[in-house]
């Protein structure tokens, strides 16, 4: 009877063994897996901050054209309503 007892712990603690070892391993897989999902979310943010700073740039640059072209247009507009009154009124005496 003792020989059985015996027999059965020794069966218990190398199921519980077997059971741990296959625990640890699925928590290093998963630990695996989450570390490789984190270093691609790490890339993704790397290229979504490169566009990111390029569009800036971007909008920038057609901010300052758009500027310099409303301003262009507006010379142009002051330049034809002062030829207008010139037109009409004529000369302006000094």
């Amino acid at each position: 009877m003792r020989n059985e007892v015996e027999i059965c712990r020794e069966r218990c603690r190398d199921e519980a063994g077997i059971r741990m070892e296959k625990k640890m391993k699925m928590d290093e897989l998963s630990r695996c897996k989450l570390r490789m999902r984190v270093h691609g979310c790490g890339l993704k943010l790397e290229s979504y901050k490169e566009r990111y700073k390029e569009v800036m740039e971007e909008m920038k640059e057609m901010d300052g054209r758009y500027k310099d072209a409303s301003l262009s247009y507006a010379r142009q507009i002051l330049a034809l309503k002062n030829e207008m009154i010139l037109q009409i009124a004529g000369p302006v005496p000094h």
